[in-house]
């Protein structure tokens, strides 16, 4: 299970980071989304990002429900990717491509921090499905 409200703020930073990235085009800037990403989707490790939204959270008092892990493990396994992608369009000049996808990516984690509004949460189900039926 995790809280809502956190999911929400770490959602917030990622939003806040890459909007910057229209600003300050550094591949390092994704790099680090990548790492954090990576630490939270696949080795279930808290990152530098929740460790700062658990803190803002202690301190607003804010109150969140828990929800379920399992599409938000999955939403933050597509963010991975996705920064991954941004990051290497970034590191090989391809601007205008990177921002293309970086604007995917805000939309996504704006729409979590924003509206509570979990994208890779709604897709979640139909990759089981699927993933199931193709036995991977």
């Amino acid at each position: 299970m995790i809280n809502e409200r956190v999911a929400q703020l770490v959602a917030l930073q990622v939003t806040i980071l890459s909007l910057s990235l229209f600003i300050f085009p550094f591949w390092y800037i994704s790099a680090f989304l990548v790492l954090d990403f990576f630490l939270r989707g696949f080795c279930g490790k808290t990152s530098l990002l929740k460790i700062i939204a658990m803190g803002l959270h202690n301190v607003l008092h804010l109150k969140g429900k828990k929800v379920n892990a399992g599409p938000k493990i999955f939403a933050m396994k597509i963010g991975f990717w996705v920064s991954l992608l941004i990051t290497i369009l970034f590191y090989f000049q391809f601007n205008t491509t990177a921002n293309i996808v970086t604007g995917i990516l805000i939309l996504a984690a704006g729409a979590e921090a924003f509206f509570n509004f979990c994208l890779g949460c709604k897709v979640f189900p139909y990759w089981h499905k699927a993933k199931g039926k193709l036995k991977l």
